[in-house]
């Protein structure tokens, strides 16, 4: 099964980002792919794997297996389909 994973609004920086990624790695997952996604234009943040980097910013993968290119200083779309 796949879902996506929204970050609570208090874990998008500081200390509960910090937070966050400790217990993703004492999980064993990859934190140095894995992260928190950019923000859409709904004010919500996911959890996403950052698959390939390119000039203008990265194609990055929810949880749920969707994957969209964002691109640098844009908000992430808000749709499964990409959009």
């Amino acid at each position: 099964m796949s879902a996506r994973v929204f970050v609570h609004p208090r874990c998008h920086e500081g200390p509960a980002l910090a937070t966050l990624t400790a217990t993703l790695k004492a999980h064993g997952r990859d934190t140095d792919n894995l992260g928190v996604s950019p923000m859409d234009r709904r004010g919500r943040r996911e959890l996403v794997r950052k698959v390939e980097e390119h000039y203008s910013g990265a194609t990055l993968e929810r949880m749920d297996g969707t994957r969209y290119r964002h691109f640098t200083g844009w908000p992430a779309p808000c749709g499964s389909d990409g959009a």
